[in-house]
């Protein structure tokens, strides 16, 4: 919804108001998935980002070979990233056991996917060399070096990514203790969120709480969650209730806590009442606040259930939406049939775990996991930002992973329909979209099974790989660069393949691709020279691959 609105007008202010902090805490990840600046000062909580928290993780893990915790989390960090099903057939049968001793023990990785056994052994050949270097350097230097050479820095998806590393071994040198941690448990509270020197003072997306909205205005207005609640309050020793005398000075009603077994205190009843009218009335402030702030649009946001028979449960008790819920007009209410409604939990939804399709590969320069390139900024990186919309990018993602699916697993004719449309519901496809958006999906499956280039990119390759990660150093900088496929043919030379989704209208399609490589050439030579600088006595080429229309278009040496 807010992409949708920032591209109807860049210029609109759009506010995001919502109850608890709680809320803001599940927004803030995916405005920083997808990229949008925002503010929302004091709403972000330290050590709740995916690289801060494999971070944690893994320094808790080499700390005490005892956390169980720490080191389940480590199998599912990216540099491992073992299925639920892997990780429950390797741990699951001793919830006691060393996990590190899990690990090595030949049997319980033998029942392991093939996939799964590679990644465990992998990772332990890695700790192995790890945990020889410990006591030989500070807490941070080893923790660093062991981040970096499990592939830590290409696993970082946001732009914020690499600073919140750096402030996080900043943090570690604090906590040294003669080469260990002594409370590693406590390690993300000692975490801060870094200031985002990113954000500009005219960012037009604003995250803040109901408290924070009064006296401000937005063009456009969304209030997630309005069926969440607060915490309800305990029932206090003492309670009292403070009013007004005749006399206008404060008078007090106090009741005592019922005893156990004896019939609700009727004084206790009535300061309960009074307490709910305020609650009730506190809801009511804060709803008018809500919806006064919007200058053009106001977009409610919530959770309904149904009963057996079908019909719509009432809100709960102590939400915004009950104090709505009379007014309501609910024949006309959309349902979205997103994840987290009635409907969709039908089917249960694979979690999403970002993975490392390749194991990283060693590099001097310990900026890199991979290469240290020194290029020019990569003014075609941003290209598809400029030339679809975001609904166009989420498709193009959709594409990718079905694409990575069949090559990893070599199975050609794969086209789950019900797979592609959870994943395009992931990605952020409305429910209106959602049709379209999956049949040029299966469009772009069957082309490219139907083609003989496509079928040749998809094959089993030496040394390939899939979204694979590759760091290079830019002007002192980390930069990741994800290259689609990549594999060495029979004749030694190394293919990098690059998947376009642009859609294409028309016949002249000789002249489409032309226009398309020309304007992706930069973006390849760049992927090239960063291969160029692992492999520099091969022979590598390049080229783009059109899903959508079936086509493969290689670029000359």
């Amino acid at each position: 919804l807010v992409s949708r609105a920032q591209e109807r007008d860049p210029d609109d202010t759009i506010g995001i108001l919502v109850r608890t902090r709680k809320q803001a805490r599940l927004i803030v990840p995916q405005l920083r998935r997808l990229n949008i600046k925002f503010s929302g000062a004091g709403l972000e909580q330290p050590g709740e980002t995916g690289v801060e928290q494999d971070l944690i993780a893994l320094t808790r893990a080499l700390s005490h070979r005892g956390d169980r915790t720490a080191w389940l989390a480590l199998l599912r960090a990216p540099w491992c990233a073992l299925s639920l099903h892997d990780l429950n057939a390797l741990c699951g049968a001793d919830p006691y056991a060393d996990v590190l001793n899990q690990m090595h023990d030949e049997q319980l990785v033998a029942g392991l996917s093939a996939e799964g056994q590679q990644r465990v052994m992998e990772l332990r050949q890695a700790l192995t060399a790890i945990f020889a270097l410990r006591g030989r350097y500070s807490l941070r230097d080893w923790v660093e070096g062991a981040w970096q050479r499990l592939g830590g820095p290409a696993a970082i998806a946001e732009p914020r990514g690499l600073e919140l590393a750096r402030q996080f071994f900043a943090t570690l040198d604090e906590c040294d203790d003669g080469g260990d941690i002594a409370e590693a448990f406590r390690l993300h509270e000692q975490l801060v969120v870094p200031e985002d020197t990113e954000a500009s003072t005219d960012v037009r997306v604003h995250l803040l709480t109901l408290y924070k909205a009064k006296g401000l205005e937005y063009d456009v207005v969304i209030l997630p969650a309005l069926d969440g609640t607060t915490r309800g309050n305990d029932k206090p020793v003492i309670a009292w209730h403070e009013y007004q005398g005749d006399d206008d000075q404060p008078r007090y009603l106090l009741g005592p806590l019922e005893t156990v077994g004896d019939d609700a205190d009727p004084v206790q009843q009535l300061i309960r009442r009074f307490d709910d009218e305020q609650a009730g009335n506190e809801r009511d402030r804060l709803l008018y606040v809500a919806t006064t702030r919007a200058r053009r649009e106001l977009h409610f946001f919530c959770e309904l259930k149904r009963d057996d028979e079908g019909e719509l449960q009432t809100p709960r008790k102590g939400s915004l939406l009950e104090r709505m819920w009379p007014v309501v007009p609910v024949d006309g209410l959309q349902m979205s049939g997103l994840p987290g409604t009635e409907e969709a939990r039908e089917t249960w939804v694979q979690p999403f775990i970002q993975r490392l399709t390749a194991p990283p590969v060693a590099a001097p320069d310990p900026v890199s996991t991979q290469v240290a390139v020194d290029a020019e900024p990569d003014e075609s990186q941003d290209v598809t930002f400029d030339w679809a919309g975001s609904d166009a990018i989420r498709l193009g993602l959709v594409v990718h992973r079905c694409l990575q699916h069949i090559a990893e697993q070599q199975q050609p004719d794969w086209q789950d329909a019900g797979a592609i449309e959870r994943m395009l519901l992931e990605a952020g496809v409305t429910s209106e979209g959602l049709a379209t958006a999956a049949e040029r999906v299966a469009r772009a499956l069957v082309n490219t099974r139907n083609d003989k280039d496509g079928q040749w990119v998809l094959d089993a390759h030496a040394d390939s790989a899939c979204e694979l990660p590759v760091v290079v150093a830019r002007h002192g900088k980390a930069e990741t660069l994800i290259i689609d496929r990549t594999f060495v043919d029979s004749e030694g030379v190394r293919w990098i393949i690059d998947y376009k989704t642009s859609p294409h209208e028309g016949s002249d399609i000789d002249n489409f691709l032309a226009e398309q490589k020309l304007r992706y050439a930069e973006q390849l030579s760049g992927y090239r020279d960063a291969m160029q600088a692992l492999e520099p006595e091969r022979t590598i080429r390049t080229a783009l691959y059109f899903p959508l229309q079936g086509r493969l278009s290689e670029y000359d040496n």
